[in-house]
């Protein structure tokens, strides 16, 4: 799907407009081709090292400048019409196509809830102790690091504040504290990111086995909502 979807961008006789859905093929199936490259085809030493999402994201990068060849196009062009809602090239954002998927997958997380629902209410004060204290945590150490690195203008300093929640509230968030909305799922990434490469390890070095114990951990590390 890829390799003929980027054959149709450069084929000039076509319409433009067949020519641009031709492209939003070929780098939606680029990102999602290299998540699952990523997810399934490297070894599980490697993705101690390197998490998946950093390999989705050198593959969508490898395409996307297969792509910038192919129109000859530079390719600081191709990724700003990826994603930025500040050009107007008549091309469909990608990367704002594939964003607004977050919304629904979060909702369907309500799923897992209602599946899981017994232990929530048998592990309940246990849920809200862990929730409340890292929530609290994550926003006060958020501040401090972005006190102590100095980070200027005021859009920049607090953009960590919701670093711990994921991309689509952590952007909710920005607009409301006034950050930069993409410094902020930069720091939303890098969050999870590391938490991902690390967590269970940590966890395991310190014995920490108990299925709740580590999932709740995890879902502290990473998205807690503040």
């Amino acid at each position: 799907i890829s390799a003929a979807s980027l054959v149709a961008t450069s084929i000039r006789p076509l319409p433009s407009s067949l020519r641009s859905q031709a492209r939003t093929v070929f780098e939606v199936s680029s990102v999602a081709s290299g998540y699952i490259f990523g997810s399934t085809k490297v070894s599980a030493g490697i993705k101690k090292i390197v998490h998946p999402v950093i390999i989705c994201a050198l593959y969508s990068l490898l395409s996307l400048s297969a792509l910038a060849s192919t129109l000859q196009t530079p390719l600081q062009v191709i990724l700003m019409e990826f994603y930025s809602d500040m050009v107007k090239s008549g091309h469909t954002q990608t990367g704002q196509l594939i964003s607004s998927l977050l919304g629904p997958s979060i909702i369907s997380f309500g799923l897992q809830l209602y599946q899981y629902r017994q232990v929530l209410k048998q592990s309940a004060p246990l849920f809200l102790l862990t929730t409340g204290f890292s929530s609290i945590f994550g926003l006060l150490s958020s501040a401090l690091l972005s006190r102590l690195a100095k980070f200027n203008p005021t859009s920049l300093s607090l953009s960590p504040l919701t670093r711990c929640i994921t991309s689509p509230l952590a952007q909710a968030g920005a607009v409301l504290t006034g950050a930069d909305k993409s410094i902020t799922v930069f720091f939303v990434v890098l969050t999870g990111i590391v938490g991902a490469s690390i967590g269970e390890t940590l966890l395991k070095s310190l014995s920490v086995d108990d299925p709740i114990c580590v999932g709740l951990s995890m879902g502290c590390l990473l998205y807690t909502s503040p």
